[in-house]
Order: structure tokens, then C-alpha cells, then sequence
């Protein structure tokens, strides 16, 4: 199932485009389909086995302690291999946005295949506040795969930030945010390999 998965992704439309390198991660981006948004892919090796990302990925409950502009995450429900998360997040110039998503995991341990998919479920979640305005366009798609030395991750993202806020600034959030959110990973998973190590 994962291998089908990761075939059809990759077989979306439209080619990518280079936006940048930083920290060995290549930032590239291509306009998603209907829209003057971009889809972005931040994509890189890691010097970790697939399994120690893995698990600080879907150690959702813990991210809010670790990754950026999070300013609230609420587990909403959970299963074995699914979870509904509600979060709030700040957004620099513009009012703070949130959003509802359903994430679920696809696993390999044999092949050393990951990957955490995120779409929206808005109906699962909170009514709007006044206080944020709601994302309902937004969705990923988190692939870990063995490298040459230790994995290589993948971050496929879309998000339209909603509101009236200009093209080039949603773009220019749409750009950045994926690379700080994988970056947030991978750090904390090497924190987490250094405090078990002997």
C-alpha cells in the first residue's frame, strides 16, 4: 500500500521548480492546481534510521513543544493508525489561523517505509472563533525512506493561509513554513538519540 501511495504522488501534476536550498534540504515549488498558491516539497537526507524520525513525527502530542508557531494542538480523537488533531498556530503581520486534520500512518518496519499523510477535517473539529481565521484548504504528505546514510525525508505541503492577505505573502509563508516544521523534526530527533544514547 505505501509503494501505490507514493507512486501516485508522485505522478500528480506539474513540474517543480528550484526554491532554494538551507541546512542540505532542497525547498522546491510548483503552482497547485486551480489556484496562484504554491504546493511546496522540502526534501533532504538525514543522518537517522527512518524508525527515529518516524517516531518524533507521530508523536503528535508532543510537537507543541517542539515545532514552530504552534500555539495550541489538541488531540481530538485517535486510533491505531490514525489521529484527529485541532490546531492553532501564529502566523507573523495577519491574524492567527487554525485548522482541523485528520493524520494517518502508513508503516513498513521491513522496508523502512514511513509516511504520515494530513488532510483537512474541519467538520471534526472546533466551530470557527473570533479570534482565527480557519484553514480549509490544507493538506501534506511526510515520506522517510532509507538513504545512503540513514534516510531520506520528504515534505510534500499545501496550504491556503485564507483571509485577505496578498498572493506573494501566502506564497512566502507556504515556502518557509515546511522547511522550519521538517528542520523542527529532524532536530528533536537527534535530541532524542542523544539523551538515549549509553
Amino acid at each position: 500500500m505505501c509503494v501505490e501511495l507514493l507512486l501516485l504522488v508522485a505522478l500528480v501534476h506539474g513540474d517543480w521548480q528550484p526554491a532554494g536550498t538551507e541546512r542540505g534540504f532542497a525547498i522546491e515549488k510548483r503552482p497547485a492546481k486551480g489556484t496562484s498558491l504554491f504546493e511546496v516539497r522540502v526534501s533532504g537526507p538525514v543522518d537517522l534510521a527512518p524508525k527515529q524520525i518516524f517516531d518524533v513525527l507521530w508523536d503528535v502530542r508532543a510537537q507543541k513543544t517542539f515545532a514552530p508557531h504552534i500555539k495550541r494542538l489538541d488531540v481530538v480523537s485517535e486510533a491505531k493508525d490514525s489521529v484527529v488533531i485541532y490546531e492553532q498556530v501564529e502566523v507573523p503581520v495577519v491574524q492567527d489561523r487554525d485548522y482541523t486534520l485528520r493524520l494517518r500512518r502508513l508503516t513498513d518496519d521491513n522496508t523502512q517505509l514511513y509516511q504520515v499523510i494530513a488532510e483537512n477535517a474541519d467538520s471534526l473539529g472546533p466551530p470557527p472563533d473570533k479570534d482565527h481565521v480557519r484553514m480549509k484548504v490544507i493538506w501534506s504528505n511526510f515520506t522517510i525512506e532509507p538513504g545512503d546514510k540513514g534516510s531520506v525525508v520528504t515534505y510534500h505541503s499545501f496550504g491556503d493561509p485564507a483571509g485577505d492577505i496578498p498572493t506573494w505573502l501566502k506564497n512566502a509563508a507556504a515556502t518557509r513554513a515546511p522547511l522550519d516544521f521538517v528542520l523542527a523534526i529532524v532536530k528533536e530527533a537527534k535530541l532524542r538519540q542523544k539523551r538515549s544514547a549509553p
